[in-house]
This record gives C-alpha cells, structure tokens and sequence, in this order.
C-alpha cells in the first residue's frame, strides 16, 4: 500500500517570455472535487490563465500562485506473492520452479491527470479538451513470470 504522489497543474505553453515553457496558473479556489473521476480528477474551474497576449489585461501578465505539486493522485494497493518449488534430481543437483505475480488483484495505479488547456488565446478559464482527465497508469497491470532455475 502506498500514498498517492504529488502532482502540478500546467497551463500548457506560457508566452511569459521564460525559460521553462509549463507556467503554473493562478488559483482563484479550491481544485478538490467531492466526487473524483477518471474523467474529472480536479475543478478545472479553479484555475485562471496568466498570460502577456491579451490586450487591455495587462494584470494578467504574471506568474502565477499556484504552489508545485500541490495536489496529490490516488493511492495504490498492489498484493505481489510467489510460489517455489524445490525439486531434487540427485545429491548435487536440484531444481526449483519458480512462480512470481506482481499486482496479483490486477488492481490499477492511475498516473497524473492531464494539464490545464483553452480553445482559444483569449479564454481566461480552463475549456480544452480533456482538461483534468487520468488518460495513463504509473504501473503495468497484472505479470506473471514463470522460471526454472537448476543448482549444483
């Protein structure tokens, strides 16, 4: 069993004439939902886009308060376990088979849920697509592994 990891909302490509091209938004309220899914992980609504290229918004042009890191992703329970088998053939030789489950339930571990994205140059709150939507996994799903292994 472990704890989630902490993860960051970007507003996508910052025009703010810096380095680093993921510039973390404002944060106008809380981004926790009562209700998380897969396909809403966080209030997307909570963010405001900081931004130089809006005209007559000028206070915009900013970086942004939003902390690193500040949310954390689900947690995961994984059960691994294995079986061997020791088989003697002789006095100096024996066999042992061997067989290992990892995330034997085939429970899965979401990774982070997707950034902040706008449908067009002048949209202040979040509406792209896809916005604070869990589209991958941090781990594999269920292996199995079989192998024999001989000493003498």
């Amino acid at each position: 069993m472990r704890t989630g990891f902490p993860y960051g909302i970007t507003g996508g490509q910052g025009d703010l004439n810096v380095a680093d091209s993921s510039i973390r938004p404002d944060i106008t309220r809380s981004p926790e939902l009562d209700n998380p899914t897969r396909k809403l992980c966080y209030d997307p609504n909570a963010f405001q886009r900081v931004t130089c290229d809006i005209p007559g918004r000028q206070d915009l042009c900013h970086f942004g308060n939003l902390g690193y890191n500040v949310l954390a992703s689900d947690g995961q329970t994984s059960l691994d376990f294995g079986f061997f088998k020791n088989i003697p053939i002789s006095e100096r030789f024996k066999v042992q088979f061997r067989s290992e489950f990892f995330n034997s339930l085939n429970t899965p571990y979401f990774g982070a849920p997707s950034g902040l994205s706008y449908s067009s140059t002048n949209t202040l709150v979040p509406d792209g697509s896809r916005v604070g939507e869990i589209r991958s996994t941090r781990t594999p799903m269920r292996i199995i592994q079989f192998g024999l292994k001989l000493f003498f």
